[in-house]
């Protein structure tokens, strides 16, 4: 049943895992078209989407890291994280918020004299700098190519580096691992009990853990479906909630104040709501006995 399960839906984009395995092996060849080698670095800089999750396990499954950029950053600040681990590409979604990937990687290249490549995901198709045209660089290759790289993937290879807010001082990169990463999630979806069955809602930026293997990983490692979201809008969320019969939504403690003070939260059927993770700030018992009570949530687990 999982080939034919549905992954991802984002918007009207709707991917089975069977066309999610196709996909990130067409992104696979695109890397390797473009370069990329095992222990080289990529690069993201987008909001939360199908292509994201698609670009980071095309790039994982050929040995790179990923590096995930924040999507509130300024070019002077996304250039960092760009210049700090030597990115060769870029997967960036020009004019998101203001974003600017030509002008972040101007202060990067100044800075290490290292050319980064730019793939953007508004671009039009028929652009060189299409994520279209990044796939279609790839066609020529076979599905071997890729696979063949993969296999020398380790557990102890490098998957990704996560930088921290910068509270105190710049942001630093914080390495992860492959295998390392795997059990990370595997123990979420222990302790959440998620399920294939599941339908996950995640809000929270991709490029944060917190929806990063907080997200979209447990989803697929269990065979549930991924709804990637954006831009947080209380009236949208609680109709994609209704509509799609979301059972897991984490998220921060603000989202849930903003949906339980919603005036017409009344209006919204959410009742398939069956499990969340929330943290990343103080969690007070009342919002937790509200969302237990109100928003019908089976167990709210608080992370720390």
């Amino acid at each position: 049943e999982i080939p034919n399960a549905m992954a991802i839906i984002d918007g009207h984009q709707r991917i089975t895992y069977a066309d999610l395995a196709q996909h990130i092996g067409e992104a696979a060849n695109g890397m390797l078209a473009a370069g990329i080698k095992p222990g080289d670095r990529v690069a993201i800089w987008a909001p939360n989407s199908a292509p994201w999750i698609i670009a980071t396990l095309g790039a994982q499954a050929v040995g790179a890291a990923v590096v995930p950029i924040n999507t509130r950053y300024k070019p002077s600040e996304a250039a960092h994280p760009l210049s700090f681990t030597n990115a060769k590409l870029l997967i960036a979604a020009n004019g998101f918020m203001g974003m600017d990937a030509d002008a972040a990687v101007a202060l990067a290249e100044a800075e290490t004299g290292r050319v980064v490549r730019i793939v953007d995901l508004n671009a039009p198709d028929d652009s060189e700098a299409s994520w279209v045209s990044f796939l279609a660089a790839g066609q020529h290759l076979a599905e071997s190519d890729w696979q063949s790289v993969l296999t020398q993937v380790d557990g102890d290879d490098i998957c990704d580096i996560m930088f921290t807010s910068g509270s105190t001082g710049r942001p630093k990169g914080v390495p992860h691992r492959h295998a390392v990463t795997v059990r990370q999630t595997l123990n979420t979806v222990l302790q959440n009990g998620n399920v294939a069955s599941d339908r996950y809602l995640v809000v929270n930026p991709f490029f944060h853990v917190f929806g990063y293997t907080g997200g979209w990983m447990p989803a697929l490692l269990v065979g549930a479906t991924v709804y990637p979201y954006a831009v947080f809008d209380v009236d949208n969320v609680l109709g994609l909630i209704e509509k799609e019969k979301i059972t897991y939504f984490p998220g921060p403690p603000t989202i849930f104040h903003s949906i339980l003070e919603h005036p017409r939260l009344s209006e919204f059927d959410v009742t398939s709501l069956r499990v969340t993770l929330t943290g990343a700030a103080d969690v007070p018992v009342e919002l937790i006995q509200r969302m237990l009570d109100e928003l019908t949530f089976d167990r709210v687990i608080q992370g720390y």
